[in-house]
């Protein structure tokens, strides 16, 4: 079985570019998490499964703290068990689009 973020930890901390990317996507989730929470709340309840509240804030932590995170900080946030509520959390971000928020990928 291939690892869902197939990058080791040395690799992650020595690649500035994708410690960047990472840390940009991790953050548009988080922030596409709150917009949709003030949009339909229930979706939480709808997707228990999903850590809504963890999402969500981890954007906060990662905006504010920023020249304080370690890159193992931003590696473990996207790997292990935590991918999946991420990924989980992105594909739920798109079935709910007709709320009136889209999120896009830069062109």
């Amino acid at each position: 079985m291939e690892p869902v973020f197939p990058v080791s930890l040395e690799r992650f901390i020595l690649d500035r570019d994708l410690r960047d990317m990472v840390y940009y996507r991790v953050q548009c989730v988080s922030e596409a998490v709150k917009k949709i929470l003030l949009l339909d709340p229930s979706i939480a309840d709808r997707n228990p499964q999903i850590e809504w509240r963890k999402v969500r804030d981890i954007g906060n932590v990662f905006r504010h703290e920023y020249g304080n995170i370690e890159a193992a900080a931003i590696w473990n946030t996207v790997t292990g068990d935590r991918l999946p509520s991420l990924i989980a959390v992105a594909k739920a971000v798109a079935l709910h689009a007709e709320l009136g928020f889209v999120v896009r990928s830069p062109t």
